[in-house]
């Protein structure tokens, strides 16, 4: 799990009970806000995105390695090339599901920025949300806490 994202209070159990019978577990859709500016994204991959995956904790060696290869390449996609080689070595035993949207990739958030494509809302396939409709649809009454949060730049509402 990652601190700065949405997870509804199911996803954990949901992942458990998925890692009973794979190795690894995702969703092949993500979805992404936005908070300080207001938009909203989403998006299908091969694999998932590394706040919607689950893995056995013998998998932790491949997921460092992943993480290092793409550190040393200054290159974005660590879930790509984790998922990727999931396939290769896991004879059939990963899975992507496409009725997991039960988490949202909280982007915007103050600190340093994040190297996946999710942090950039600049880049194709975001959607204006100035009033927060969106948030509210994916996540309920949870997204008054992103409403009263103030970023430089951040729509006033």
């Amino acid at each position: 799990m990652e601190d700065d994202d949405w997870y509804s209070p199911h996803h954990v159990a949901d992942i458990v009970r998925r890692l009973e019978t794979h190795d690894a577990v995702g969703c092949s859709i993500q979805r992404y806000y936005n908070v300080a500016v207001r938009k909203w994204a989403m998006m299908q991959n091969k694999g998932s995105s590394l706040c919607q995956t689950g893995f056995r904790y013998d998998l932790l060696p491949l997921f460092v390695e992943c993480v290092a290869t793409c550190w040393r390449g200054d290159r974005k996609g660590i879930d790509a090339e984790f998922w990727r080689r999931l396939h290769w070595q896991s004879n059939g035993r990963v899975q992507c599901f496409d009725d997991r949207l039960d988490v949202v990739g909280i982007k915007g958030m103050p600190g340093r920025k994040g190297i996946g494509v999710g942090h950039d809302p600049t880049w194709g396939g975001w959607t204006d949300d100035p009033d927060m409709t969106k948030l509210v649809e994916w996540i309920g009454e949870d997204a008054e806490v992103y409403r009263e949060m103030q970023f430089d730049g951040a729509p006033q509402t």
